[in-house]
């Protein structure tokens, strides 16, 4: 995560940036997920990236879909 972080730091360094953090579980990622969109439609968010560290086909359908 802190890689990702300091990424887009370089990349764009007047960028407001929030973190989310969950739990590595099908629950916790959709609770992320909602956090987000509620964040976006709220706070107009303009970009997302989400990382997991794994790749979709070690990741549940549900979520991939």
């Amino acid at each position: 995560m802190a890689l990702d972080v300091q990424a887009v730091l370089g990349a764009a360094p007047a960028a407001r940036q929030r973190v989310f953090v969950t739990t590595n579980t099908t629950a916790g990622a959709v609770a992320v997920y909602d956090a987000v969109a509620t964040a976006a439609e709220r706070d107009g968010l303009t970009a997302v990236s989400i990382s997991w560290g794994a790749c979709e086909p070690d990741t549940a359908l549900p979520l991939v879909q």
